[in-house]
């Protein structure tokens, strides 16, 4: 069911092995749609080299958040802080860093939807993501949003439910932290401190 007018619903992404679950799930929410791109037709491959916008923002979020931290945690790798093989070592860096991750990710996903973007000759239509999204009829296109049964999100919940959220290292740390009356971190500094503290109990 769609709000207003008739187009396709395909979402074109790249061979990437994260990708498998974006394809797969977005045929499995259209398999009972009448649109012409539905079903297994929900969903296309290609290079990503055709996708310059998305390509060029991968380039601006590495020079601008991911290069820091992936040095960051090489760092703590080559001098001898952390034992990249041993399980403990990296459910406790998730525990202490996933936290401040997901707020620079959620920072770089506000400002990506929150800036304009330029109209192009290469069909790239011009202006802000999140009003292009929740007010296309401003720039005379259609909202294309199809109502997906709450059964089918709830199943796609579960099966991509990952372990790591609720394993019994995750549990064990959240205990230690309230039994000691620790605190989460909110930098890189206070998350590494506390690393060092849970290492010490988890070993």
């Amino acid at each position: 069911m769609k709000k207003h007018g008739f187009c396709p619903l395909q979402t074109r992404t790249d061979y990437g092995t994260e990708n498998g679950i974006i394809a797969g799930m977005q045929c499995y929410f259209l398999s009972e749609d009448n649109a012409p791109f539905s079903g297994e037709l929900a969903h296309s491959y290609g290079p990503s080299t055709r996708n310059q916008k998305i390509e060029n923002f991968w380039s601006h979020f590495k020079r601008s958040c991911s290069e820091w931290w992936i040095q960051y945690f090489k760092d703590l790798v080559d001098s001898g802080d952390v034992d990249i093989d041993n399980a403990i070592y990296r459910e406790c860096l998730w525990f202490c860093y996933n936290g401040i991750l997901q707020k620079e990710l959620d920072e770089m996903r506000k400002y990506w939807n929150t800036h304009c973007i330029r109209q192009s000759r290469h069909e790239t239509v011009g202006g802000v993501p999140d009003i292009l999204f929740h007010l296309p009829e401003q720039l005379g296109a259609f909202d294309c949003s199809v109502i997906v049964p709450r059964a089918k999100i709830l199943e796609m919940e579960e099966k991509c439910f990952s372990e790591t959220d609720a394993n019994v290292f995750q549990e064990y740390f959240h205990y230690i932290v309230d039994e000691e009356e620790l605190h989460y971190p909110t930098t890189h500094t206070e998350a590494k401190n506390l690393f060092d503290q849970l290492i010490i109990f988890a070993m």
